[in-house]
């Protein structure tokens, strides 16, 4: 009886398996830029509606009004995509300036994605509600009319929820 004392594996098998991953990568490489692109929409609509909501308890709370937008040289401004801020807005001039007092900052997102919301600015009173603010914010990762884009709703009652829309775009 002859005894093999091979062990490993041979430069061919090596290559084969190579060859192998290799395939299975490439095949599955746009399933995982679907999933990244979900995982990340979903991850960044969840930080919004968080942020919403310290806005809005805050203004309870504290009962004063407290806004949120994107600021650019101190004032609100409509490119949402360059993140948000939310502030104690004592003036209610929609600026971060004199006794306003800056609560929380949210970095600009992904330069790939869209967010868009109809308005330059959310704004909570001391009730909670956000008369004049209510709108639709979008979140469109990678594309406008990614079929995982998300959306949250708010409505003149402070109150804030996630779109169940099929197709949501950013338009």
């Amino acid at each position: 009886m002859l005894i093999s004392r091979h062990q490993g594996f041979t430069l061919i098998e090596l290559i084969i398996i190579i060859l192998i991953v290799s395939i299975v990568t490439t095949l599955s490489y746009p399933n995982l830029s679907g999933i990244w692109h979900a995982q990340r929409a979903s991850s960044q609509i969840s930080t919004i509606e968080q942020t919403l909501h310290l806005a809005r308890n805050h203004a309870i709370n504290l009962g004063t009004q407290v806004t949120v937008c994107p600021i650019i040289a101190n004032k609100c401004h409509s490119d949402w995509n360059k993140g948000m801020s939310v502030f104690i807005d004592v003036d209610a001039n929609g600026q971060l300036n004199g006794a306003d007092k800056l609560l929380m900052v949210i970095n600009e997102f992904n330069a790939n994605d869209t967010v868009q919301f109809n308005r330059q600015r959310v704004r909570f009173l001391s009730s909670g509600l956000s008369s004049g603010s209510n709108g639709t914010l979008t979140y469109c990762p990678h594309a406008k009319d990614n079929p995982n884009s998300q959306a949250l709703i708010i409505n003149n009652a402070g109150r804030i929820r996630r779109s169940h829309a099929s197709s949501i775009r950013c338009d």
